[in-house]
């Protein structure tokens, strides 16, 4: 879990969702379950927190597939709770169902307020953990937070993690995508040192880690300075040479 920004709401959002929501809470200041029913005025945002959110699950930080994925709003308040609070913008997570339904009424760490580095990635392991830094206190709340979502326990979710990185080291995706499908990872990849630069000669690209790139260039140039001074004189052609990146 990483930072999430609150996107403006939109423009025509009280007309569509909260006038009739307060109306309906009007006549209904405490529903039941049953009474709730007819009523989720909210799912008329759906897509406008979809767009606002980018498609990216608030709670596991992948991309919901349009078609595929199951998107939901989570109400971070739960409206069992706050009631007043069901058809507040403010109040939606854009999330996917499998962890609206986790989570439920349960209290855990809120995206929109979580310090940056709270949570973060091991990549020996593709698993998540609270950042050493944080207090004794806070970092209860991150593994109870990654307890009640199944951040580690999900053994799907744990193998996309790896999926993505694995693909992004091998050139499959770049870091653009990477950002975008999955912001988590590519914000640890960062943070990490393990991003890799791409340097573009016509339809060639070669992608080299951060670490290597300066490095790697020194070498290259005294490899070659090397070979073109032993073969000044004796007129033979210089033999190619490769750099595994």
């Amino acid at each position: 879990m990483i930072p999430v920004q609150l996107q403006s709401e939109p423009e025509d959002f009280f007309e569509r969702v909260t006038k009739d929501g307060k109306k309906f809470l009007l006549l209904n200041p405490q529903p039941t379950s049953q009474e709730w029913k007819g009523k989720e005025y909210w799912q008329r945002a759906l897509p406008d927190m979809r767009q606002a959110y980018q498609r990216v699950c608030a709670y596991c930080c992948h991309w919901i597939p349009h078609s595929t994925g199951s998107h939901s709003i989570d109400h971070f308040v739960p409206k069992s709770q706050q009631p007043d609070l069901a058809y507040d913008w403010a109040n939606f997570r854009y999330v996917s169902s499998r962890f609206n339904s986790r989570k439920g009424t349960k209290a855990i760490l809120d995206p929109f307020k979580i310090l940056n580095e709270s949570f973060i990635i091991d990549f020996s392991s593709f698993l998540i953990h609270p950042n050493s830094d944080l207090s004794p206190d806070k970092q209860v709340e991150v593994r109870e937070t990654i307890k009640c979502l199944k951040l580690n326990s999900d053994d799907d979710l744990v193998t996309e993690r790896q999926t993505y990185f694995f693909e992004y080291q091998t050139g499959e995706i770049s870091f653009e995508h990477l950002e975008k499908r999955a912001p988590f990872i590519a914000y640890e990849v960062l943070r990490q040192g393990k991003k890799k630069y791409e340097i573009k000669f016509g339809n060639i690209a070669i992608r080299v880690r951060i670490i290597r790139k300066f490095l790697r260039t020194a070498l290259v140039i005294k490899s070659w300075n090397k070979l073109q001074s032993n073969n000044a004189h004796a007129h033979r052609p210089l033999k190619k040479f490769s750099i595994d990146v």
